[in-house]
């Protein structure tokens, strides 16, 4: 409800404090911020998370993964790899789990 609204939103750890079954309705309403209703403009939407149960509710293009280089301190960011030949594979073998596949360890995210 602020006025003006912001162009963009950035929250930690979104989760934190919330029943894990309204996590579903808490995506739901950050969608529905990032395209606008009514005569509010789309306001872009960043979260920052270490669970994989709130990754459950994105789908692997809203995703981002961060890794700390530990011999620069530079960061990458990635995208899970959606357009490889075996992402489908690799995905359904997660049980099309964005938050299985990250705790896999391959895409990224993860320590160590």
């Amino acid at each position: 409800f602020q006025q003006p609204a912001p162009d963009v939103v950035v929250i930690e750890e979104p989760e934190h404090g919330l029943h894990p079954y309204l996590l579903e309705q808490l995506i739901a309403l950050f969608r529905k911020l990032t395209t606008g209703f009514g005569d509010r403009a789309p306001i872009q939407v960043l979260l920052a998370t270490h669970s994989a149960d709130l990754l459950n509710h994105l789908k692997p293009e809203e995703v981002r993964f961060m890794d700390r280089n530990g011999a620069d301190g530079s960061v990458s960011v990635t995208s899970p790899p959606t357009t490889s030949p075996d992402w489908e594979n690799a995905f359904r073998e997660y049980r099309e789990s964005m938050g299985e596949a990250w705790l896999s360890g391959g895409l990224g995210g993860v320590p160590g």
